[in-house]
């Protein structure tokens, strides 16, 4: 093994064919390791260490700007100050240390770390976490890091500040929380994050802060754990869950979100918090529009509104929508749905009569449930911004004079609401919802908006 030691000034230093160890000492150092298993020691100055095609741990020891990098399996140590690693071919281990660095993983299945400072700002052109291809594991720990696990099956932790994080490539492979198979995990930690899954089937999970999740194609698995608005001006929402095509699964957690499922059959869940899109006053009939709520989109979606108020449209197919605690707005969309709305006031809205024949659960008119019909939407002289008239609404089989619209059957266990256009049978009635245990429905349930 041959030790091979730098001066105080600027050295170039090239290892053997055997294990080698190198000490830069004072100065900016070019430390080349060659081949077998050499162990880099940069020192003081601003040096570049290249590994070689082995196994090699290099070392920075002092605040300056390095560049690093291991052909091999191999361990890359930044230190202090902002620093270039390179893992190129094999499983690394880099670890950034304190400083705004640049990690690359490079080919094979490595480990990098930023433990400290990491990117500065995304948008700078300073630093980052690159995993390459191979299965890595790239961890942001403490700083505002830029995380890209590029091709593998890669598993991103953003750590306590505001992330970005992209896996660009991912399939099958990494075990998320709760034994859940993942192709790759990416966690944004505390901070303000953008995931952003792109194919595969990712794990997303932000953490604390205001975060954006994009699942991107395939079958994602999506959490936030606390978010809150961009503004209070614009009522928007500065946290959203993006399921992308596939079948993905959205937990907002807790906080106000905005979970859009994408298409795909998807599972949204909000957690607590209100996910708002509508909100209904029971002294002034107006509707308040939101950015937030749980989209479901093309495919047969599941929708969980738990705690708080929340919006749920289901879009097109057989969606189930379940409210949850609170006063919800549940909407199934085109397909046979199934809208429980459970305790609190919730309101179930229709825009056409041809959207399908929703069954509708839990439906209490005591807890002032309501039917929402778009009045335009359904026209047959419907006037908006009202409850229906009395003179609309009949109670039996048929409508029984031209006034009549709405046609509500209980006779045979559940409540079978139609929609007729004129009410002389010259155009068929349809069918828009069936109320389980034939609820009391009244004209005074039905809200023309």
């Amino acid at each position: 093994m041959a030790i091979i030691t730098g001066t105080l000034n600027n050295d170039k230093l090239t290892g053997t064919a055997e294990n080698d160890e190198m000490y830069g000492l004072a100065g900016n150092d070019l430390l080349k390791g060659q081949g077998k298993n050499d162990l880099l020691l940069g020192e003081n100055g601003n040096d570049t260490l290249q590994g070689g095609t082995e196994s090699d741990y290099i070392f920075i020891s002092e605040d300056y700007d390095d560049s690093l990098s291991t052909y091999e399996n191999g361990g890359l140590y930044g230190g202090a100050n902002d620093d270039l690693l390179m893992g190129e071919d094999g499983n690394d281990l880099l670890l950034g240390e304190d400083g705004n660095d640049t990690l690359k993983g490079g080919l094979g299945s490595d480990y990098i770390v930023a433990l400290e400072e990491g990117y500065g700002r995304y948008t700078s052109s300073k630093g980052g976490l690159y995993g390459g291809a191979g299965d890595d594991v790239l961890f942001g720990e403490g700083g505002a890091n830029y995380l890209n696990g590029e091709g593998g099956n890669d598993t991103l932790n953003g750590g306590n500040e505001s992330d970005f994080i992209y896996d660009y490539s991912s399939s099958g492979g990494i075990f998320g929380p709760e034994g859940l198979r993942q192709s790759a995990g990416l966690y944004g930690g505390g901070g303000n994050d953008l995931l952003s899954g792109n194919n595969g089937s990712d794990y997303l999970d932000g953490g604390n802060g205001n975060d954006i999740l994009n699942g991107g194609a395939g079958n994602d698995r999506q959490i936030l754990t606390e978010i809150a608005y961009i503004n209070n001006v614009s009522e928007k929402f500065d946290a959203g869950l993006y399921g992308g095509v596939g079948n993905d699964y959205l937990d907002g957690g807790d906080g106000d979100d905005y979970l859009d499922g994408g298409d795909g059959n998807d599972t949204l869940m909000g957690g607590a918090g209100n996910e708002n899109f509508y909100r209904y006053s029971s002294d002034e009939y107006e509707t308040t529009t939101y950015s937030g709520g749980l989209y479901g989109g093309a495919g047969n979606d599941s929708l969980l509104g738990q705690d708080g108020t929340d919006y749920l449209d289901g879009g097109i197919g057989r969606d189930t929508l379940i409210g949850g605690t609170g006063n919800d707005t549940l909407i199934g969309g085109t397909g046979r749905d199934l809208l429980v709305g459970e305790s609190g006031a919730d309101n179930v809205l229709f825009y056409a009569p041809q959207e399908g024949n929703d069954t509708i659960s839990n439906f209490n008119s005591l807890e002032n449930d309501q039917i929402w019909i778009d009045a335009s939407g359904f026209g047959g002289q419907l006037l908006e911004k009202q409850l229906l008239s009395e003179t609309q609404f009949v109670i039996g089989s048929r409508p029984k004079d031209a006034d009549d619209r709405f046609i509500y059957n209980n006779s045979q266990g559940n409540g079978l609401l139609f929609y007729d256009a004129d009410g002389t049978g010259s155009i068929n009635k349809i069918q828009i919802a069936t109320l389980e245990t034939s609820s009391n429905l009244t004209a005074s349930n039905i809200y023309l908006f």
